[in-house]
C-alpha cells in the first residue's frame, strides 16, 4: 500500500477517534451535570418535605386526599422522608357520616360547589365523630379539586384537615362573654391582650365619648388605659387608678377594676375591665 493512502487513513482513523474522545467527553459532561441536577432536586425535596412535615406537625394539620377511580378518602397524619402513615381512609359517604348531622347537608352543597367551579376552593368547618375520643369535636377542611375529567367532575382531590376544637370552643366562650358583657348596666370593655382588640358597651363609648357606629380599633386603644390594664395584670392588681385620653386631647383620671386576673400563657387572653370611677 502506497505511503500516501496509508497515512490518509491513520489520518482519517485519529480523527474518527477524536470525535469518539470529544463525544465521550460531551456525554461524561452531560452525565455529570445531570446527576447534580437530580441530587440538587432531591435535597430540595428532602427540605421540602422537612418543612411540610413540621408545618403540618406545627399547625396540628393533616393531609387528606380523595381519588375518584377508588372512590376513597385518605387521611395521611405522618409525612417524612421514608413513610407516608394513613391514619383513616374510607369512602366519601363514609366521612360525611362522621361528620355531625347538621353539617352534612352544608358539606355537600359546599362540595358541589366547588366541583362546579363555582368557587376556587373547597373549605368547610363542621363537628366531626372523633374515632379516638368518641365525641364530636370541631374541625376545618380545606383543599382544592386538582384532576377533573372531560366533563369537569373530579377525580382528585387534594388539602388539608385540621383540629380546630380548643380554638373554637375558646371563641365560643368569648362571644358568649361579649354578649353577656354588651348588655351589661355597668361602663367596662373587653381587650384581647394579644391582638389588642377591644369591645365597649354603650356606657362605657358614653363615657369616652365615641360615637358607636364609629368607634375605631385605633381610636379606642389610643382612649383606654390599655398599658395600665397589661401593668396591672403583671403586678396581679384587681383595681387601680388610670387615665382615659379624650379624642379632643384632654385627660380624665378614672377608676379600673378587673373582673379577675387571666392567664397571660393562654392562646388567646382577654379581661373585662369595668369603670369604678366615672370621669368628673
Amino acid at each position: 500500500m502506497p505511503e500516501k493512502i496509508l497515512n490518509s487513513q491513520i489520518q482519517s482513523l485519529e480523527r474518527a477517534l477524536e470525535r469518539e474522545r470529544s463525544a465521550r467527553k460531551n456525554a461524561e459532561d452531560l452525565l455529570r451535570q445531570k446527576a447534580m441536577e437530580v441530587y440538587e432536586l432531591n435535597e430540595r425535596l428532602n427540605v421540602s418535605t422537612e418543612r411540610l412535615r413540621l408545618s403540618l406537625w406545627a399547625g396540628n394539620e393533616a393531609v387528606w386526599e380523595w381519588n375518584a377511580r377508588e372512590e376513597l378518602f385518605r387521611l395521611y397524619t405522618a409525612i417524612t422522608e421514608d413513610e407516608v402513615k394513613i391514619q383513616e381512609r374510607g369512602s366519601l359517604k363514609e366521612t360525611i357520616r362522621e361528620l355531625h348531622p347538621d353539617y352534612q347537608q352544608g358539606f355537600l352543597d359546599t362540595w358541589a360547589a366547588h366541583e362546579n367551579q363555582e368557587s376556587e376552593y373547597f373549605k368547610y368547618k363542621a363537628l366531626r365523630m372523633s374515632k379516638s375520643r368518641g365525641a364530636y369535636r370541631w374541625v376545618s377542611m380545606r383543599g382544592r379539586i386538582t384532576k377533573r375529567d372531560e366533563h369537569g367532575k373530579a377525580k382528585h382531590f387534594i388539602g388539608l384537615f385540621r383540629d380546630i376544637h380548643r380554638s373554637e370552643l375558646r371563641k365560643e366562650t368569648y362571644n358568649t362573654i361579649v354578649s353577656a358583657f354588651l348588655h351589661s348596666t355597668r361602663p367596662g370593655f373587653i381587650v384581647n391582650l394579644k391582638s389588642r382588640h377591644i369591645e365597649c358597651n354603650d356606657l362605657c363609648l358614653k363615657i369616652i365619648d365615641v360615637d358607636k357606629t364609629n368607634a375605631k380599633q385605633q381610636d379606642l386603644n389610643a382612649i383606654l388605659p390599655i398599658e395600665a390594664v397589661m401593668s396591672a395584670i403583671v403586678q396581679g392588681e384587681i383595681k387601680f387608678p388610670a387615665q382615659i385620653k379624650l379624642l379632643d386631647g384632654s385627660n380624665e383620671s378614672v377608676g379600673i377594676y378587673l373582673s379577675e386576673i387571666p392567664d397571660l400563657n393562654q392562646a388567646d387572653p382577654h379581661v373585662v375591665a369595668f369603670f369604678s370611677q366615672a370621669p368628673n
